[in-house]
């Protein structure tokens, strides 16, 4: 019995999990897909293939991409796609009714079609949120509808913005390279997305501190993250930093990188807070963290304003390997907040996409595949009410 790890995508956009037998699973960056005719897997940082393969073997991985555009479906397609989602309901009996899902649209609709199925399973998903200044005429109303869908079907949300990661991954590669003065340094897709791809590996890798007593890892990291970060309904969209470093593990360093970036105050001037905080860490020093333990936790917990109401808000993940960067003396931090600056992104979808949808712009393309206002009222509704949930954290 093991966790069900599915990907639902598009080619070229939010690829995560490649498959390569049953049992075994191997995190590749975000939005590149596998060759074709080829099984070449290329992960993060030099990670070994093996490694990864050898740890994660007790998980069901499934890979399901949709190749078409939803325009371009045939009835055909649809069928197919509907058996494809009665074997992984099926596929969900036989495991602990945790699934890993990536990705809009498609992601959404699986997790709608198996919360409705199996409602006392947990759903765990991971998504990108696009550029804030705009990738597609359509992209507001896409995330509105497909959040909201999020929002109802999933316990815990794993949320990434291109816009920040864009900025993590320039800040990467302005520290591996020399760049020119006054230039901005040079940040690919491939960069961004070995960055996601990082921190889902420091967060679902297998860590030492949930293994059982004979050192042999059962999969709980998924359902911790949900356990621990996501105790209340209507706040569950979660955010992930990391930061990984060779040579002497200096940790105040290292969490300082990390709290310098998180965001203060929302744009009406509220300040932020967080409903609980995880940290991930991973070092080949053995004793270098245990020693600064307290100190680095009391620094997360000060810089994300944790709730003072909730009596456990820091959790600790400790493993003595650094699978990021298995070079000798390496170590890595990441950390992942259910943190009230979500609300901020979902602020700003939904005021762009109620103005659009005020105007009537675009609807036509919505209806025609049977989308009608009530689907966009009630989206409008249910992130309201997030949003709401979040501006009052720091008030209860």
């Amino acid at each position: 019995m093991s966790p069900i790890l599915v990907v639902a995508g598009s080619p070229g956009s939010e690829a995560v999990n490649v498959p390569l037998r049953p049992g075994s699973l191997v995190v590749k960056q975000l939005m590149f897909p596998p060759r074709p005719g080829s099984e070449e897997v290329n992960a993060p940082q030099g990670l070994a293939v093996k490694q990864l393969i050898a740890k994660l073997s007790p998980a069901v991985c499934t890979r399901l991409f949709q190749r078409l555009k939803p325009d371009c479906w045939t009835e055909r397609k649809r069928e197919q796609l509907g058996l494809w989602i009665q074997w992984i309901l099926h596929m969900c009996v036989r495991a602990l009714g945790l699934v890993v899902f990536s990705g809009f649209g498609l992601g959404a609709h699986l997790c709608e079609e198996i919360r409705d199925t199996y409602p006392a399973g947990h759903i765990l998903s991971m998504t990108v949120a696009p550029h804030e200044n705009g990738e597609t005429p359509l992209q507001h109303y896409n995330s509105l509808l497909c959040l909201a869908w999020l929002q109802r079907y999933c316990d815990g949300v794993l949320l990434f913005q291109n816009d920040d990661v864009l900025r993590r991954a320039a800040d990467l590669t302005e520290k591996k390279m020399p760049m020119v003065s006054g230039l901005q340094p040079v940040v690919s897709l491939r960069d961004m997305n070995t960055y996601i791809a990082s921190c889902l590996v420091g967060l679902l890798y297998p860590v030492h501190s949930l293994a059982t007593r004979s050192s042999v890892s059962i999969g709980l990291e998924p359902w911790e993250i949900i356990r621990t970060l996501c105790p209340m309904s209507t706040m569950k969209f979660l955010q992930t930093a990391q930061v990984n470093r060779r040579g002497t593990a200096f940790w105040d360093r290292v969490t300082s990188s990390i709290t310098q970036t998180i965001p203060r105050v929302s744009p009406e001037g509220h300040m932020h807070h967080s409903l609980s905080v995880l940290a991930a860490v991973r070092s080949s020093q053995d004793n270098s963290f245990l020693i600064k333990q307290d100190s680095v936790l009391n620094k997360l917990k000060q810089a994300y304003r944790c709730v003072p109401w909730n009596p456990r808000p820091m959790n600790c993940w400790i493993d003595t390997e650094n699978i990021l960067d298995p070079s000798c003396h390496s170590h890595s931090l990441t950390v992942c907040a259910n943190h009230s600056s979500a609300a901020d992104l979902i602020s700003r979808v939904r005021q762009r996409a109620l103005a659009m949808y005020s105007a009537r712009a675009y609807l036509h393309w919505y209806r025609r595949y049977g989308c009608e206002d009530e689907d966009f009222e009630s989206a409008f509704c249910t992130l309201s009410g997030v949003v709401e949930e979040y501006r009052h954290l720091g008030q209860q």
